[in-house]
């Protein structure tokens, strides 16, 4: 009886903890399962941001939940309406497994990226390539776990993209690296071109929205079929 009721208190724990249950609807989704990720959950939080992926380097990645006593992840949620909460979580933890799904499709643009990022540390002259090219990995990451909820979750999708408008505008969490609102606005305004997967979405829609190298923000607006091209 003793066990039974660690066990049932275990499970209360865990479905009453909304970033755990986002978590798990992720990485059991189709797009996300053969994905190799390991979802840790720190005592205490080592970054300000509730989530952070580590990319091992034996290919697979640590996807590490760092809510707990973090009020960063409070203010965080409280970012989407309620109705919506649960999906906004379930985006952010998409963002990270995105991160993991580039890892094993592009393993040397990754290992290019982590090494430039390690050398600018040493060499000044090379933080604006660097910045840059992390800023890209995480535009990718951003418009994959969006594309993932329009196809998921389509009646809550407009929220949750004016959730990640308004975290990507504040300055508690997001960095200059972070800063990806240029992408969400052209999305915004011109909606997505899907593919097979998140990914292969993300990859279609941003060199379609892409005039440059450098994302230029244009006015809100969709046209008669709400994407790109009708």
């Amino acid at each position: 009886l003793f066990c039974t009721l660690l066990l049932l208190c275990s499970f209360a724990s865990h479905a009453a903890d909304p970033w755990v249950a986002a978590a798990k609807v992720v990485q059991r989704d189709a797009f996300f399962q053969a994905l190799p990720v390991k979802v840790t959950v720190p005592s205490k939080p080592v970054k300000d941001s509730p989530t952070s992926v580590r990319l091992n380097e034996d290919g697979s990645c640590t996807l590490m939940l760092q809510h707990r006593n973090n009020p960063h992840a409070d203010a965080m949620a409280e970012l989407a309406p309620a109705p919506v909460r649960s999906v906004f979580l379930q985006a952010i933890v998409a963002h990270e497994f995105a991160h993991c799904w580039r890892q094993q499709d592009s393993p040397e643009r990754m290992a290019e990226v982590i090494a430039l990022l390690e050398r600018a540390q040493k060499e000044p002259a090379l933080a604006e390539s660097a910045l840059h090219a992390k800023n890209q990995e995480e535009i990718f990451s951003d418009v994959a776990a969006l594309a993932w909820v329009e196809k998921r979750y389509p009646e809550e999708y407009p929220q949750v993209l004016q959730a990640f408008v308004k975290l990507r505008a504040d300055s508690r969490f997001t960095a200059q690296v972070h800063d990806t609102r240029a992408a969400l606005d052209r999305i915004l305004a011109y909606g997505m071109i899907y593919g097979d997967t998140p990914f292969h979405s993300a990859d279609t829609t941003l060199a379609a929205l892409r005039p440059g190298k450098v994302w230029r923000t244009r006015p809100h607006r969709t046209n008669r079929c709400g994407q790109i091209r009708c």
